[in-house]
């Protein structure tokens, strides 16, 4: 089974460009809901992320076909145990909170990740110029800046008329790493973001499974 590695802004990320198992669904959305609660998929998914050929805080992704329909502390590596325990204790804190809940979707409904973030001020052409990490998942902590979460910021900054129409938002990592995002008019009043960053592969991997290994699918430690 080959795999294609990258890091993106510092953050791993493992890609299956040709997913030996089935997917179904009209969406992305939907077939990410059948990836879950199928075992082929998601045995693949731990067989990939989980030690020993991954680790606690490894991402991965099928690459699937798109939607026809639409294409006090400080943040810095020291204080990374802090954040994390931080952004937990926020997200289960406010995830059944009527507020978090998906005005059209319910899958989309509750608290998925929280970011904490520090302002940098503006840079000398005019950018918003900020640090974030985001804490999603169970505890997970984003290195790269994080494009969802960016694009959350984009949304919230714009909504709070701290970032301009048209100006960049500068959002950089806990390890430096950096993207940047504008935000461009959508329907009805929404808010798309536009979101550049870097993405660097890592290596090719070629894994096998021994039929007598018992670690197979794997384990995570945290």
């Amino acid at each position: 089974m080959r795999t294609v590695d990258f890091h993106t802004g510092g953050e791993p990320f493992r890609i299956v460009p040709e997913p030996p198992v089935e997917l179904r669904g009209a969406t992305v959305a939907e077939r990410r809901v059948f990836a879950m609660g199928d075992p082929g998929a998601d045995g693949l998914r731990r067989l990939l992320c989980f030690e020993p050929r991954g680790h606690a805080d490894m991402y991965g992704g099928f690459i699937t076909p798109p939607d026809a329909a639409s294409v006090g502390l400080r943040i810095v590596p020291e204080h990374h145990q802090e954040l994390i325990a931080l952004g937990r204790e926020i997200k289960w804190a406010l995830d059944a909170d009527p507020v978090a809940r998906h005005p059209t979707d319910e899958r989309l409904s509750g608290v998925y990740g929280t970011i904490l973030y520090e302002h940098l001020g503006t840079t000398d052409d005019g950018a918003l110029h900020q640090r974030n990490v985001t804490i999603f998942a169970d505890g997970e902590l984003d290195r790269s800046p994080c494009g969802s979460g960016t694009a959350a910021r984009v949304a919230t900054l714009t909504a709070s008329a701290e970032l301009a129409s048209g100006q960049t938002l500068v959002h950089d990592s806990i390890v430096g790493s950096r993207f940047t995002a504008v935000a461009t008019a959508g329907p009805d009043g929404t808010v798309v973001p536009v979101i550049s960053g870097m993405a660097y592969p890592t290596g090719e991997h070629t894994f096998i499974v021994d039929p007598g290994d018992p670690l197979t699918p794997g384990f995570v430690l945290r």
